[in-house]
């Protein structure tokens, strides 16, 4: 990371080139500024980094000299920085608390940085920070994990979200819904991870009820002229104007009530109904609004997500209120109206996260195995220990199972190797040269029609690249593109082949299982009272 670091400060600081695009240049100035706010951070209590004028000279005098005794040197400062975090697994720090304000305020000061250099901090240093729940009703089978975005400007975060992805079972990309529908990282993510994470990728829209409290009406004119049936508002907003005219004559006729003294009671009990009637159709009204806007954008995501997902697919869209949820559970207080539970999402969102547990269902897989396992070897002790004549061809019966389970599982290892090579690897190979030629008819292509400066910034980031007059690209995903739709294409096959390889392994085990249970009722009246039942 520090290796990195430095070189993203010397490449804008000393190897600037002129005819640089001035998007490149300003991508670049972005990362010096980053690392040299790392160095600072981290290395403060150093007199090389006591303050930036002394920085920048320690740093261009080890350019200067291509001399690496400033990296082994600032090495060693993060070393004994984290010597007294050293654990067995690794460098670890434990912070515990009753109350999320209480955590926060604890595990800030590692996470954030600040304007001050007075003292090292050590956020640069953080790969993961892990928050745990007492007793937690859904992270027993899911992990939530919030990463840095893909495009961020420290590119060893960057790295270190896209290297996490690839051990996720499932990708939740988080934006507010006022600009989910333009935003670019949103839909970067969806065309990198779409198709990839078959079927589970989603999107979560939070602040649904965002700019709605005053401005009902505009917003309501604004998703009608987009299409959207705004019918059940209109009528609503109808139904409102009725309520409030009789609520004013209800007022009116209690006011001369109470001046006449006559009936002044009943008047005001009309005026409370009807107030609550409308205090009802305006809460009907903000979720109608509310729905409205959820609908069209999930419209809009779908619509745009739809080529970046297998066929067939369509995009789990969740638009949430976090704050009109908290209201609606009584949790904190809420000024104005708020939403029924329902209306803000989130139960749809647990509900949604109660089906992956996918962490789970492997673990339980192992246990599984390992449990039948078990029960086989103690099948076998609890026979060998048996003084009873038949012992010996029961004997023969309990062990069958675990020999031929055994045996059944040996050749799984060769199966594997055979689709593998039937469904993958034949297929890549054949279509090898058709894949090298494509990628020199890309490299041949990219020499032609882009600037050398352009290149040797796509060369820089290594390989992809984005300025204002050249969208998003990824030369390496350009170069491998035979290989990896001849890749994507052979996938349903290998799965199919190895779910029906596992099935086949099942059923024996379960035939296997079903003979030594009938052997032991056979036998039940010789090991067992009576009144036992196998």
């Amino acid at each position: 990371m520090l290796q990195e670091q430095l070189w993203d400060y010397n490449v804008y600081q000393f190897e600037r080139d002129q005819q640089w695009a001035p998007e490149i240049v300003t991508g670049y100035q972005l990362k010096n500024q980053n690392a040299f706010k790392t160095f600072r951070t981290l290395f403060c209590d150093l007199l090389e980094f006591k303050d930036n004028d002394r920085a920048r000279e320690t740093l261009e005098k080890a350019y200067n000299k291509n001399d690496n005794r400033l990296l082994e040197k600032i090495v060693g400062s993060c070393e004994e920085k984290l010597r007294n975090k050293i654990t067995d697994q690794g460098y670890f720090e434990w912070r515990a608390a009753n109350t999320l304000e209480a955590l926060r305020k604890k595990i800030d000061p590692l996470t954030l940085s600040g304007r001050k250099f007075d003292q090292p901090a050590l956020w640069p240093l953080i790969r993961q920070v892990s928050i745990f729940v007492r007793g937690p009703r859904i992270l027993n089978d899911i992990t939530i994990v919030d990463l840095p975005g893909i495009s961020d400007t420290n590119e060893s975060r960057a790295n270190l979200t896209k290297e996490y992805i690839k051990s996720c079972d499932c990708v939740w990309i988080v934006s507010r819904i006022d600009r989910v529908v333009d935003d670019d990282t949103a839909l970067r993510l969806l065309s990198t991870y779409g198709r990839v994470f078959k079927g589970s990728v989603a999107v979560i829209c939070t602040r649904s009820d965002d700019n709605i409290a005053n401005e009902q009406q505009q917003l309501a004119e604004d998703l009608q002229s987009r299409g959207q049936d705004m019918a059940r508002f209109q009528q609503i907003t109808i139904n409102l104007k009725t309520i409030e005219t009789q609520i004013a004559q209800a007022k009116s006729k209690l006011r001369t009530a109470r001046a006449s003294g006559a009936q002044a009671v009943t008047k005001n009990a009309e005026v409370v109904r009807l107030k609550a009637a409308s205090v009802s159709l305006k809460r009907q009204r903000l979720a109608s609004l509310v729905q409205a806007r959820n609908a069209w954008v999930t419209e809009q995501l779908q619509e745009k997500a739809q080529h970046n997902l297998p066929a067939g697919d369509v995009l789990q869209v969740f638009c949430v209120s976090n704050s009109h949820y908290a209201a609606a559970r009584g949790l904190v207080k809420h000024e104005g109206l708020t939403l029924e539970a329902a209306a803000t999402g989130v139960p749809a969102l647990r509900a949604f996260a109660l089906t992956l547990p996918a962490s789970k269902l492997l673990r339980e897989l192992d246990d599984y195995k390992s449990n039948l396992f078990v029960f086989l070897k103690n099948l076998e002790l609890w026979v060998s220990k048996s003084s009873v004549e038949p012992r010996r061809g029961l004997m023969q019966h309990v062990k069958r199972p675990y020999n031929e389970l055994t045996k059944h599982m040996l050749p799984r290892k060769g199966e594997f190797e055979r689709v593998l090579r039937d469904t993958i690897t034949t297929p890549m190979r054949a279509v090898r040269h058709a894949a090298t030629k494509a990628a020199l008819e890309v490299t041949a292509g990219k020499s032609r029609n882009m600037h050398h400066s352009s290149i040797r910034a796509f060369i820089r980031k290594r390989g992809t690249h984005a300025t204002s007059v050249c969208p998003e690209q990824c030369w390496n995903e350009e170069f491998s593109e035979v290989s990896s739709d001849k890749a994507m294409s052979a996938m349903p096959a290998l799965e199919a082949e190895l779910l029906g390889a596992d099935g086949k392994l099942e059923a024996k085990a379960h035939k296997d299982l079903r003979a030594v249970i009938t052997v032991l009722r056979g036998t039940q009246h010789i090991y067992w009272p009576s009144s036992f039942q196998c």
